[in-house]
């Protein structure tokens, strides 16, 4: 699953970035776009994680005692706060938020969540790899996709990339890759968002 999810976030890192380089797409429209691209970035590295910890802590908490909707409740509620700090105004959390997401509720499946993050950490780190090496890195980003569900991430990564994702490096500089879109959507903003009147929404 985290290899699938790698391949299906590099697909649409690909076609943003394809949107993005077209001469006909206007400013505004590249500020939509990368709007979405840092958006991602919030999702993949702090929503997720919430999933993922709550998860975690309701599993720890289940193999002692049942767990109460009121303690499901406060797990949430303690899990929003200790991931997303400051990013989350007080009051703010949302303790139902694990009743409305069926991923908690695939049975087959626990820690469902997880890949998304690992997956879309992978993608960028490929995608700038792609970037720097042009064409020359698609035969090798084929062979990871024919090798994926073969053996582990970490395998298949070394086999065909030659890349040691075992390393902190690795995620670190895949994570920093968003520096770059957060930057041009600032540089974009103060062209497409009109101060008149109010109006400051890519959608006014």
């Amino acid at each position: 699953m985290t290899l699938a999810e790698t391949a299906s976030t590099f697909g649409e890192q690909v076609l943003m970035n394809g949107f993005l380089e077209a001469p006909t797409v206007t400013d505004r429209q590249k500020a939509l776009i990368l709007d979405v691209e840092v958006g991602h970035g919030a999702i993949y590295l702090l929503d997720i994680p919430v999933r993922y910890e709550f998860e975690k802590a309701f599993y720890e908490e289940r193999s002692e005692n049942p767990v109460s909707i009121s303690r499901l409740k406060q797990l949430m509620v303690d899990t929003q706060r200790r991931v997303l700090g400051d990013v989350l105004e007080s009051g703010a959390e949302d303790p139902y938020f694990w009743a409305s997401k069926l991923h908690f509720y695939i049975t087959g499946i626990t820690f469902y969540n997880f890949p998304y993050t690992f997956g879309y950490i992978l993608s960028r780190g490929l995608y700038r790899m792609f970037k720097e090496e042009s064409a020359g890195f698609l035969p090798k980003y084929e062979a990871f996709l024919r090798l994926a569900g073969s053996d582990t991430a970490e395998n298949v990564v070394k086999r065909t990339l030659g890349v040691d994702i075992e390393k902190p490096d690795f995620w670190v500089e895949a994570i920093q890759s968003l520096e770059e879109p957060l930057n041009r959507l600032q540089a974009l903003a103060p062209k497409v968002l009109p101060s008149a009147n109010g109006k400051n929404s890519f959608n006014s």
